[in-house]
């Protein structure tokens, strides 16, 4: 990696592999991808892959960031990510936390085609709905500035979208959260209001 470059979680780099395998592995992904067919079409050995199942059960019964840093899957996430030699920010931990805290509890990818976090909130549950996360709870997680807020909001949010959401790319906003972040968030929530004729749609 080019010097200067930081930790941005986007595709093809190798911070999204290791993220993404260590998300496969928690879920059990990857024993799954591992079963195949033989030449002929019998089933192949299934791989002997490691159960990190309790792990991802600890992580979601973590309530604050303390107790997620303290858990051997945050563990083996924050050193898969300290073989990578990009400079990290002064509150690496807290950032890297509440990812590992948050995708826990993606249990899919999200059935809107891996669409930004902040697009899904805004998706209705049925056609011609509101959006499944209110504008006035939208405008509160914009408020949020620190991670050991966003943390618990994000839990809350994800159990609204049933689990599904893209991991890399919630990654990259927890992960990244600042203002910037925030206003792409903005962008992404009123975009896909307004495109779907919500409240508040501009006049033609």
């Amino acid at each position: 990696m080019a010097q200067g470059e930081v930790l941005r979680f986007e595709s093809d780099r190798a911070e999204s592999e290791a993220l993404l395998h260590w998300w496969r592995d928690l879920h059990g992904h990857a024993e799954q991808a591992e079963e195949g067919s033989g030449e002929e079409g019998e089933p192949t050995a299934r791989a002997k892959a490691p159960n990190y199942r309790g792990e991802r059960a600890e992580l979601r019964r973590c309530n604050e960031l303390i107790a997620v840093v303290l858990t051997p899957a945050y563990q083996r996430l924050y050193y898969a990510l300290a073989a990578i030699d990009v400079p990290k920010p002064r509150n690496h931990e807290e950032r890297l936390a509440t990812v590992a805290g948050v995708l826990a509890g993606v249990t899919h990818t999200s059935a809107t085609g891996g669409a930004p976090f902040a697009q899904t909130l805004a998706q209705p549950r049925s056609p011609g709905g509101p959006p499944r996360l209110s504008e006035l709870r939208f405008r509160r997680l914009l408020r949020i500035r620190e991670h050991g807020e966003l943390y618990p909001m994000l839990v809350r949010l994800l159990r609204l979208l049933e689990g599904s959401a893209d991991p890399l790319k919630l990654a990259r906003g927890i992960y990244g959260w600042n203002d910037t972040m925030r206003k792409r968030w903005a962008y992404d929530y009123y975009g896909a209001v307004f495109r779907q004729g919500g409240p508040g749609t501009p006049a033609n």
